[in-house]
């Protein structure tokens, strides 16, 4: 409905659709007003998470709220007061109605308009800009939903070990959400944000035929990186990866990965490229630290470096790998596609020394250092 064609006392005086059957009369402004056309409203403010099932009008942002605080000083209201009246919540009034964020219900704009004073409510049919259909947010939001829905993406060969590396990253900083959504991979922005953005990503992207999300926290060092498919993540939850919290879920390493030695090598570099780390020691100098604090897949994590003979230490969620041979080993064996461990190794064997944290974040926040190897990367190893 346009502009031309909404006449306020008209607007104000005409039903609803069928379904919708009663109009609202405003007797008294100490009476609560009902707000939701069509039920038998006993004066309870509106449930949490109930909605409006009536017309919706636009209104400018600035107008609706010059008609809300109107109603609310002329009054003499609190917030809690005029909200009480309306039968919705105060932050629903005071801050989405009021701000402009959200259209009004055909019947709150009817009862504000009564509360008016004669000059306000004459600029109320100019300031009209639209009347919607009820629930045309929904019928948006589902055309949305169908088209995101409707974009099809490709299943990876799980026999790949471009797979058995995502399932890898996956299982060390990964989780597929409880509804099935999306999945996600968490890590640290400064520290790994190269690794994301130029090997996760694509990798994604690749085995799945669609590109993921990545989202920068504004609280925290955290990123993630997201893909959007209902279809993708049913897929991982059949094929084992619990659904929504990790630790509450049976989490291993597929039996079939122990099967294909390459298969086995590619999970655990996803595995150490996430949940691992290339650390100093006072003793041997340089050590790989894997922590895995759920018991099955540290049991499967132990059991996979055992198959590729790298002598693992043990303690009860964490696997390490001391000394140069042993990560030298390590790195000829399985290798890395983590930037920050690649830099970090390479240093080393330059140096004598590992990095410290705080030396790997200004290194690879500045992006100082540019991989010029293949990946993963195993050597050169001198």
């Amino acid at each position: 409905m346009s502009v031309e064609s909404v006449d306020v006392n008209h607007l104000m005086n005409t039903r609803v659709p069928d379904s919708h059957n009663r109009l609202l009369s405003v007797t008294s402004l100490r009476k609560p007003l009902n707000p939701r056309v069509g039920s038998d409203w006993n004066g309870v403010m509106r449930a949490r998470g109930s909605t409006f099932r009536e017309m919706r009008c636009v209104i400018g942002p600035e107008f609706q709220r010059k008609i809300i605080e109107c109603c609310k000083h002329r009054n003499k209201l609190t917030w809690a007061e005029f909200a009480k009246q309306l039968g919705v919540s105060e932050f629903t009034l005071r801050c989405t109605w009021r701000h402009g964020k959200s259209t009004l219900p055909y019947s709150i704009v009817e009862a504000i308009s009564q509360l008016l004073p004669v000059s306000i409510k004459n600029q109320l049919k100019d300031a009209i800009l639209e009347v919607k259909n009820p629930f045309w947010g929904q019928q948006l939001g589902g055309l949305k939903s169908a088209l995101r829905a409707g974009q099809k993406i490709s299943l990876p060969n799980t026999d790949s070990v471009a797979f058995a590396e995502f399932y890898g990253i996956l299982l060390g900083d990964g989780c597929v959400f409880s509804n099935l959504k999306s999945f996600c991979i968490t890590s640290d922005s400064l520290l790994d944000a190269s690794y994301i953005i130029s090997y996760v990503a694509p990798l994604i992207s690749k085995l799945f035929g669609k590109s993921p999300s990545i989202y920068r926290s504004k609280s925290d060092r955290s990123m993630r990186c997201v893909l959007h498919s209902v279809q993708a993540s049913r897929f991982l939850v059949e094929f084992g990866f619990p659904r929504g919290e990790k630790s509450l879920g049976k989490t291993f390493i597929p039996p079939k990965f122990f099967e294909n030695s390459d298969l086995l090598k590619a999970c655990t570099r996803g595995l150490v490229d996430t949940d691992g780390s290339l650390c100093p020691h006072p003793n041997t100098k340089i050590m790989v630290d894997l922590t895995v604090k759920i018991p099955a897949l540290w049991r499967d994590c132990r059991k996979a470096f055992a198959c590729l003979r790298l002598n693992p230490s043990l303690s009860q969620s964490e696997i390490y790998l001391y000394g140069f041979e042993k990560v030298k080993k390590y790195f000829e064996k399985v290798g890395s596609s983590n930037v920050k461990h690649i830099w970090k190794y390479t240093t080393f064997k330059e140096s004598g020394k590992v990095p410290t944290t705080a030396q790997a974040r200004e290194t690879m926040s500045n992006g100082k250092y540019k991989l010029d190897h293949a990946l993963p990367f195993t050597g050169p190893v001198v």
